[in-house]
This record gives C-alpha cells, structure tokens and sequence, in this order.
C-alpha cells in the first residue's frame, strides 16, 4: 500500500516544507556568514508566495523548455532541487558599504527556522510512530 494512502498527502506535503526549510536556512546561513561583505544583497525565501504555491499544488520544478533546435536536449535525470521564489532584504538602514544584512533580523529568522524545522520533524517522526505501531499490531514493542 501507498503511503499517501495512509496518511493522504500529508506526508508529501511535510516533505516538501522539509525541504523548503532546509533550503531556507541554508539562504539565511549565507546571510550570516556575509555579513561584513561589501554591497552583499541579503536574500530570503518568500515563505507566504512557497506556501500558497505548495497548498494550491503547483508543481515542485519548471520543465525545461527547448526554444531552439541548437539547444542540448534534456536527456536523463533532471536535478530535483526545488527553485524557490527569493526576495531580496531592504532593511530600513543599509550599511555604508551598501551591506543590506541585519544580523538581527537574519539571526531571528534563522533561530524561529531552525524551531519550525524541528517542529516538522517531530510531526513526521509521530506519524511515522503511529504507522510502526499499527504494523507492529498496537503492542509498543
């Protein structure tokens, strides 16, 4: 039997906010680590656009379109990373350096991130918990 079966979508849709928020740390991480580079733009995700796209079931990648016979063709595995939307950061006080991150802001995000993360995977591991038990016939062992 399918997971989705089990569970409805609920699984693929943790996964996939999983995966956003991984990718998202990652984005918040550079922010960090450039903090003190010159004319750095800060970036983010834009979280409300990702969510609604991800409820309203809009696919997880673009396909490539082929707009000249010269082009390569697209042949085998295609990357399965997941392009997300990015806005750039504007805090209301840039740096003189043209530097546009507030460590702040940036440490804030990352922190409340790391928190929703977690959070997700505690869901999954409890859903994957019930799934174990019912296999297991109830008895916890």
């Amino acid at each position: 039997m399918d997971a989705r079966g089990i569970f409805g979508n609920s699984l693929t849709m943790l996964e996939k906010v999983m995966d956003m928020r991984s990718r998202r740390h990652t984005i918040l991480s550079a922010n960090v680590v450039n903090q003190d580079t010159p004319h750095y733009s800060a970036f983010d995700i834009a979280m409300d656009e990702e969510l609604a796209k991800l409820e309203n079931g809009n696919p997880a990648r673009e396909e490539l379109v082929r707009t000249d016979r010269r082009h390569l063709s697209v042949t085998g595995e295609t990357s399965t990373e997941r392009q997300y939307q990015l806005k750039e950061l504007n805090p209301p006080l840039a740096k003189r350096d043209g530097n546009t991150v507030d460590i702040d802001r940036a440490m804030a995000d990352l922190a409340e991130n790391t928190l929703m993360y977690s959070a997700l995977t505690r869901i999954v591991s409890k859903r994957l918990g019930i799934l174990k038990s019912a296999i297991k016939g109830g008895s916890g062992s």
